[in-house]
C-alpha cells in the first residue's frame, strides 16, 4: 500500500490550501495517526 503525504495533507480551517509542507491539517493528523496505528498492529501481529 503506497500512501503519500499528499493523501493526508489538505486544507486549513479557513479552507485554504496548506502550503507549509511540514504540517498537516487536523484531519490529516487524524489520518496519519490511524495509519500509524494500523501498521503498528500489523507489525505486532506479524511478530507474535
Amino acid at each position: 500500500m503506497d500512501r503519500t503525504k499528499t493523501e493526508v495533507d489538505g486544507e486549513n480551517r479557513r479552507d485554504k490550501p496548506i502550503k507549509n509542507d511540514l504540517h498537516y491539517s487536523a484531519e490529516g493528523y487524524k489520518t496519519l495517526g490511524k495509519r500509524f496505528a494500523e501498521n503498528a498492529l500489523e507489525l505486532i501481529e506479524a511478530n507474535r
